[in-house]
């Protein structure tokens, strides 16, 4: 574990423990974890770590990406020390249909043209694949909750109400675990 040299708030603490708490005791044979960053929480875990799987794949957005200041402290100034495996659009993503059993989507759904996302993420995933989605965007906490749960039968659901984040944005985080409704994909 990366140390961290910043604390993460309560809520933080608490939203990540719901996270690990979520995947307990499943195993999962592939994973995808969609724009995966740095790959490490603000606790210094990494979100790959978060799922007990037989392979992970992570997949970012950009090349090179400049992370902010606090990110970068908890990483260890490392941000790459756990290499993207592809890069790509999440829009547009470079797999064959139903290539994985779960997908990991956290915090970035939102800076994505989500419906075209989830469509995506739906064929990559294989029959009654997993989906973890999690996104703080307030304005679109509505609109993403409806496209998510139009294509993935809720298991799991968290409001979180965040006081203060290393930002400086207050608001209000969700996040949701499904299950694909095939008769979206077929």
């Amino acid at each position: 574990m990366a140390e961290s040299k910043i604390q993460p708030s309560r809520q933080r603490r608490a939203f990540n423990g719901w996270c690990h708490g979520l995947f307990a005791g499943q195993h999962f044979e592939h994973v995808l974890n969609l724009g995966c960053g740095h790959d490490v929480d603000r606790q210094g875990y990494t979100y790959s770590g978060y799922v007990d799987a037989k392979k992970v794949t992570r997949l970012d957005f950009a090349a090179q990406t400049t992370y902010p200041a606090h990110e970068v402290s908890v990483c260890g100034g490392d941000c790459f020390n756990n290499p993207v495996d592809v890069l790509s659009q999440a829009e547009s993503l470079p797999f064959p249909d139903g290539m994985f059993d779960m997908v990991f989507c956290n915090w970035v759904i939102y800076h994505t043209d989500y419906v075209k996302t989830l469509n995506e993420i739906g064929r990559v995933l294989v029959g009654q694949g997993k989906l973890f989605v999690s996104y703080n965007a307030t304005e679109q906490l509505g609109p993403i909750y409806q496209a998510v749960t139009d294509r993935f039968a809720v298991i799991g659901y968290s409001l979180l109400q965040m006081d203060r984040e290393l930002d400086g944005r207050y608001g209000v985080a969700e996040s949701i675990w499904g299950a694909k409704k095939e008769e979206c994909y077929a």
